[in-house]
């Protein structure tokens, strides 16, 4: 069975209205199970994850989009996390039977379809970049929706599919394939956004020494509705760098900057693999949550936080069987 996830990121997190069309779009599509939408208020942000063989998915995600575009306009977008579109970034992630070379060829799929139902400026990143230089994310949303209409006009910044003109209602697309990534934040509590992105370049810095973290990305932001800053990373290699790791690297950095951590959050799924290591029983998932501090923003639902537990809980069994992972007990 060929499976994969996609993950794409909607410019919206303040209007629960296009937050609940948009999922109710994905419920609808034939073949795909929505497992996970993370509404974030203060990035106006919402991710949603779903899962379904490759046709399924890139067919639910081109009539979500389709949705999404009657309701999002990007002129009245206020938000604190990097953007140029109001589908910004939609990343399409081998799970079984289907390797990351194919899996390039539905991302390409996508964007085209995208492109021409749409008229809009479509980049491909990661796996599926056509030039090295675009396959970081972070180059390509360089300047934001406002440096846009600057960047298009570039002819080093041509999109790859559609015209490369401003649209300023929907902006830009970034559509690509890469491996399972884990969104984590981290909570500093009491620190100010300097001092957080100040503590997000000391991180950087230490890619010279430590080769784990040139697989991480981070970025130092402020959560408005807590009222606190945060160290917000990606964890592009899991198994090179996983979330406890990180959580007690940025402790010690933290704490040499004069700052300390209060817990931290999965924004959206993960696999059990990335919380426990191999041979570790689902018995110690307690330990590592309350270690981590993941219910620190909110309860932690392993239903609704790792993959497996969520594949299972709506009933996806096969699923769960055919990415080799082990099922938790019952």
């Amino acid at each position: 069975m060929r499976l994969i996830e996609a993950v794409p990121n909607f410019s919206v997190g303040q209007d629960p209205l296009a937050v609940k069309a948009i999922a109710q779009a994905f419920f609808r599509a034939p073949g795909v199970t929505l497992l996970h939408v993370d509404v974030g208020q203060s990035a106006n942000r919402t991710v949603y994850t779903l899962v379904g063989p490759p046709e399924a998915v890139v067919a639910a995600l081109l009539e979500a989009a389709s949705v999404a575009f009657r309701y999002l306009d990007m002129t009245r977008h206020q938000g604190n996390h990097p953007r140029i579109g109001a589908l910004d970034v939609c990343p399409l992630v081998p799970l079984a039977g289907i390797d990351l070379e194919e899996t390039v060829q539905f991302a390409c799929q996508l964007a085209q379809e995208l492109a021409l139902r749409h008229s809009l400026p479509v980049y491909l990143y990661a796996a599926a970049a056509k030039d090295p230089k675009r396959r970081e994310l972070a180059d390509l949303r360089r300047g934001g929706y406002e440096g846009l209409a600057q960047r298009l006009a570039d002819p080093l910044w041509q999109p790859d599919f559609g015209p490369a003109s401003f649209q300023p209602k929907l902006g830009a697309s970034i559509v690509g394939a890469r491996p399972i990534l884990i969104a984590y934040n981290l909570n500093l509590p009491g620190a100010q956004l300097p001092a957080a992105k100040a503590l997000a370049r000391r991180l950087r810095s230490l890619r010279q020494t430590d080769k784990r973290l040139v697989s991480v990305r981070f970025l130092g932001w402020y959560l408005d509705s807590h009222q606190m800053a945060q160290i917000s990373t990606n964890l592009l290699d899991y198994p090179l760098m996983d979330p406890g790791q990180l959580y007690e690297l940025v402790g010690i950095e933290a704490q040499r900057m004069g700052l300390k951590l209060g817990g931290s959050e999965l924004v959206g799924l993960c696999p059990l693999a990335a919380l426990l290591p191999p041979g570790a029983p689902v018995t110690n998932l307690p330990a590592v949550i309350e270690r981590l501090g993941l219910d620190s923003l909110g309860p932690f639902d392993l239903e609704l936080k790792i993959i497996e537990y969520n594949l299972r809980k709506k009933g996806r069994i096969h699923e769960v069987q055919s990415l080799g992972w082990d099922l938790p007990d019952q």
